[in-house]
């Protein structure tokens, strides 16, 4: 059989995209990374991510960076004092990767319809304002809109 070099890797790979690691452990992430380079393996010439940023090239180094991001979250999630400080490292590492979101990044979903309260219990946590639900607007996370 011939193959066409290409791998669809769905959610098992981001491109260029802040990742959803909210509900990750070491271990899943460890799982992740061993699945990650059993795509490798397959030394495709194309690889589309499930999320990526749009205009990234579909290539394997995106596989490489999901993995380098995922060792990265893990070891600075273990040296940081706060959510806030995680949020802040990561975003300073990955300062041109797309959904700059805490809620992604934490699994920290906008309620439906969030009031100034939800933006209190973000700051209680030490998350960024800019990045918090922002009241009277349902859904409205920072800058990007946010739908179910």
């Amino acid at each position: 059989m011939r193959s066409i070099d290409l791998v669809v890797a769905g959610d098992v790979v981001y491109n260029q995209c802040h990742m959803y690691v909210g509900d990750t452990t070491p271990e899943s992430r460890e799982n992740w990374i061993a699945a990650l380079d059993r795509l490798a393996a397959l030394n495709p010439k194309i690889v589309v991510a499930g999320h990526k940023k749009p205009g990234a090239p579909d290539t394997p180094a995106a596989i490489e960076a999901t993995k380098r991001y995922l060792r990265d979250f893990g070891r600075l999630k273990e040296s940081s004092a706060s959510d806030r400080e995680l949020f802040d490292a990561m975003t300073e590492r990955y300062p041109d990767w797309v959904s700059h979101q805490t809620w992604l990044m934490f699994g920290l979903a906008p309620p439906p319809r969030c009031t100034l309260g939800c933006r209190r219990r973000g700051a209680e946590r030490g998350l960024p304002t800019s990045v918090q639900p922002r009241p009277g607007r349902p859904g409205a996370v920072g800058p990007r809109r946010w739908s179910a």
